[in-house]
């Protein structure tokens, strides 16, 4: 399967909560369109999978060969290994949890139960699903008025279809992460609970039951406040890391913040700032290397390609380019991720894609006429693939950047 960009759209830390969120709409999700056969699926086509609307939109898949669109699923999460997809709808008083194969986009199950709930998080293997509860407009007033606030949360066993379990907390606390074990539960708490100005993230001990005391802190830093805007997330394949870049509004700087999920322990590692602008610092994406090891955080506005070794939970090498003059609407999707031969990063903003050479330190750009919502590059890193917002999916060369068409592309794939 290609490698692709699992990348939230810029999400502001301090405001709405999944828990505030409005209900989805109460029907179920079409059948995937255009699935395969048994006997089609067993020649597993390499796909290019992609997220027109970020982490926690729709998943579209297209035959990289063909350039052919197979199936498309409706908004929710992919699980970190890539192997399987989830969403839920709300109808009445009962939420209902689908989840899919994404190699061939069929159904794999369905679990209907009692209350409101939204999807908001999903363990890096798909074994685990966290739902929190949908408040009442009511209710939010009267937590708003009394500066407090509860938290529901529901952990549901996708393989066995029931709930494994059931949370409730005083304050206002966001989802964070699950580990594959479905052992542990990350949380991000709000403070105050009311229009918050910090964060503190939490680990509830699905084991034993309870939400341990005091903060996870950075062991370098124990004694510093968490504050900022969630920008991005990606989570690694083999289940260990989430990775959250984070912009500190009042020190104008970003950072990531590495949650191992395994040994239940956090790190921030502070990115190359540049003067502190903050329009560019939003020009940042994360992109994780095949190893599951390094990451890379590319801002082209900064001209800077940041490597992160996730052994040292640091910054080991800053790469610099020449920085490019474009127009950043921070609105706009932003698309990142590593060839699986670990040679190029490619990076999109708005209307722009790049590829970096890491052995080269060249740059290479691509021509695209609108905002590219997906990124992908076929398994033997040969050809690169993108969407936009108002086209269907362009191939080129990943090495030169020359535009093909898809006949071309299977000739010289061969």
């Amino acid at each position: 399967m290609n490698r692709l960009a699992r990348l939230l759209s810029p999400l502001v830390l301090l405001c709405v909560l999944a828990a505030c969120a409005k209900p989805a709409v109460p029907t179920a999700p079409a059948a995937a369109t255009s699935a395969p056969k048994p006997a089609e699926a067993a020649q597993a086509p390499e796909l290019f999978l992609a997220r027109p609307e970020g982490a926690r939109g729709p998943l579209v898949a297209y035959d990289m060969a063909s350039g052919l669109q197979r199936f498309t699923l409706p908004a929710g999460l992919m699980a970190a290994d890539e192997k399987s997809f989830f969403t839920a709808a709300v109808t009445g008083d009962k939420t209902t949890l689908w989840a899919f194969d994404v190699q061939t986009g069929r159904q794999t199950g369905v679990f209907p139960f009692d209350g409101q709930w939204a999807l908001s998080g999903v363990s890096p293997n798909g074994r685990w699903a966290a739902f929190t509860r949908l408040a009442s407009e009511s209710a939010k007033t009267t937590w708003t008025k009394a500066n407090t606030w509860k938290t529901d949360v529901l952990i549901v066993d996708a393989q066995d279809r029931r709930i494994a379990h059931t949370i409730r907390l005083d304050g206002n606390f966001e989802v964070d992460g699950l580990s594959r074990l479905g052992n542990s539960l990350f949380l991000i708490h709000h403070l105050p609970p009311v229009n918050p100005d910090r964060y503190q993230v939490r680990l509830y001990d699905l084991a034993a039951g309870r939400l341990q005391e005091g903060a996870l802190v950075d062991k370098r830093a124990p004694d510093e406040v968490m504050a900022g805007q969630q920008w991005e997330a990606v989570g690694s394949r083999d289940g260990r890391w989430l990775l959250t870049l984070y912009l500190r509004t009042k020190h104008h700087s970003a950072f990531i913040h590495a949650l191992d999920l395994d040994d239940r322990f956090t790190f921030c590692i502070d990115l190359p700032s540049g003067d502190g602008n903050m329009e560019k610092l939003k020009a940042y994406t994360l992109a994780l290397a095949p190893d599951d090891r390094t990451i890379y955080a590319a801002n082209p506005a900064l001209g800077l390609m940041a490597k992160v070794s996730l052994d040292d939970l640091s910054v080991t090498n800053a790469l610099k380019f020449d920085p490019i003059a474009f127009t950043y609407d921070p609105q706009e999707p932003r698309r990142s991720l590593v060839s699986n031969d670990g040679q190029r990063v490619y990076f999109a903003a708005g209307p722009q894609v790049w590829a970096y050479d890491l052995k080269r330190g060249a740059i290479t750009s691509y021509e695209v006429s609108a905002p590219v919502t997906s990124v992908g590059v076929s398994g033997d890193a040969q050809r690169l693939y993108l969407t936009t917002a108002n086209q269907a999916l362009q191939v080129f060369d990943a090495i030169n950047g020359q535009v093909l068409s898809f006949q071309t592309a299977n000739v010289q794939s061969r």
